[in-house]
């Protein structure tokens, strides 16, 4: 899948030059179409950068002083001085440890899976009233597969520096970190649409902030969490001659996790002072067909109420935090953002409303039925559906099937109501919000919520 990178795209493959008083950073992305193609594509890249008069654009990174880009197409240093070259796939930003600030660089990538973009537009057919409709590409996704940092400073590093950036880089390296040199995988597909904004999911950035306004351009925007992509063949029969051919449909599944409140399980539960939650993860459905688009979404969390999970060794019993009057701003807040980010919100509970999970489960209730009643006209806009379900005691062994049925049955109308985005023509109005305890649970429910065979009814639009 052949991909020409726009002319804002961060560049997929770097030259960073070392000088005595800074680092260049030269693009060498025209002798890198695919930074996945081969292990040395990215090095063969910068040779290649090296041998040609005129290089590409280049970005000066003083040690003391802003960063700032050449226009000149000639190298913007003496070869004499050149202390020491690497290569790079793509930049991630700075960050600051204690000897001084590191550039964040991945040299190698895999490729994940492929996004659609938003290209052109297509005119209606001549003689009809049709309005013109969006045509999308695939891109490439990639995942970092190695990550190095390269000293921004002139001091001698710390061994403090090795111990931070050794665990740092297992996080980085762990094959969750991904990102697109062209597509925008921190906005979802219906946001990108509408043009809202929203920097929750984009997890490099403080990094790529600590470059400037003008260097940050030059750093990719990443996620961390899931993406998976997958081929289909279809067999699409003709009516007229009694034929069929064979059609791709490209399916997507993306997971965003969010870098507010994110941290391991049991150490990170409930909700903060100002409304976001634990391990919050969007997860949209991406289906690709004939230059169409559709896309649906959903987020999961901990419960919104302050708890803790930290007593016991195997698995600690969960404990409430606060008072249930001390969670209702937070609460409150949580639902609010979540109002304006996604309009109308079912919450599906899967907790158990019996043993140790039941403080939680009756906490959680609690909060709703307070929302539920807070005004005298009835509910706050903001206030969700809620959706009672002990998945354990319903879906237990043999009985699973059955008690999936039973929930989505309760659904069904919240997801008809709330439809799905088809190119630019319907958008999503409503998400569905599903947490437990353990992360088996929603992730079940997920998929069924998301079935291609549900989202495709003969109601909608064409596809």
């Amino acid at each position: 899948m052949a991909e020409t990178p726009g002319v804002d795209a961060p560049p997929r493959a770097l030259r960073i030059v070392h000088l005595s008083n800074g680092l260049v950073l030269q693009d060498c992305s025209r002798w890198a179409p695919d930074p996945a193609a081969s292990p040395n594509v990215v090095i063969d890249a910068a040779n290649r950068g090296s041998l040609e008069p005129n290089v590409g654009p280049q970005l000066l990174l003083p040690f003391r002083a802003e960063p700032h880009l050449v226009a000149d197409k000639r190298s913007a240093y003496d070869a004499r001085d050149v202390l020491g070259m690497d290569a790079a796939a793509a930049l991630l930003g700075v960050i600051f440890l204690a000897s001084g600030p590191y550039l964040v660089t991945v040299t190698e990538v895999k490729r994940a899976g492929f996004v659609p973009v938003l290209g052109a537009s297509l005119p209606p057919p001549s003689g009809t009233t049709s309005q013109p409709h969006a045509v999308y590409r695939l891109v490439s996704v990639y995942t970092a597969s190695r990550v190095r940092l390269v000293k921004l400073h002139p001091n001698t590093a710390l061994k403090t520096d090795r111990d931070v950036s050794a665990s740092m880089l297992k996080m980085l390296e762990s094959g969750f970190l991904f990102f697109s040199y062209e597509a925008d995988l921190v906005r979802s597909q219906q946001k990108q649409i509408t043009g809202a904004s929203g920097s929750t999911f984009w997890w490099n950035r403080p990094l790529a902030s600590a470059l400037g306004p003008l260097a940050s351009t030059w750093a990719v925007r990443a996620i961390m969490g899931y993406v998976g992509s997958v081929e289909l063949p279809i067999y699409r029969s003709e009516a007229a001659n009694g034929q069929g051919r064979i059609e791709r449909v490209y399916v997507t599944v993306l997971s965003r996790k969010s870098r507010k409140r994110a941290g391991t399980r049991y150490h990170s539960r409930g909700i903060d002072q100002t409304g976001h939650v634990a391990n919050f993860v969007e997860t949209e459905q991406i289906v690709f067909h004939e230059h169409r688009c559709t896309s649906f979404v959903s987020i999961r969390g901990s419960i919104p109420v302050f708890w803790r999970q930290t007593k016991g060794a195997l698995r600690p019993a969960p404990e409430l935090d606060a008072p249930l009057l001390l969670s209702q701003a937070a609460f409150t807040q949580h639902f609010k953002n979540l109002s304006r980010s996604y309009g109308r919100c079912t919450a599906v509970s899967l907790v158990n409303t019996e043993g140790s999970e039941s403080v939680v489960a009756r906490a959680y209730a609690q909060q709703v039925d307070l929302a539920s009643t807070r005004g005298t006209a009835g509910p706050a806009t903001w206030a969700p559906r809620f959706v009672e379900f002990d998945f354990h005691r319903h879906c237990h062994g043999k009985e699973y099937e059955r008690g999936i049925c039973a929930l989505l049955s309760r659904l069904l109308n919240d997801l008809d109501a709330y439809g799905f985005m088809v190119d630019a023509r319907q958008l999503q109005t409503g998400v569905f919000r599903v947490n437990c305890i353990d992360l088996s649970r929603p992730d079940g429910l997920s998929c069924r919520v998301r079935s291609p065979s549900r989202r495709f009814s003969s109601s909608s639009p064409s596809f």
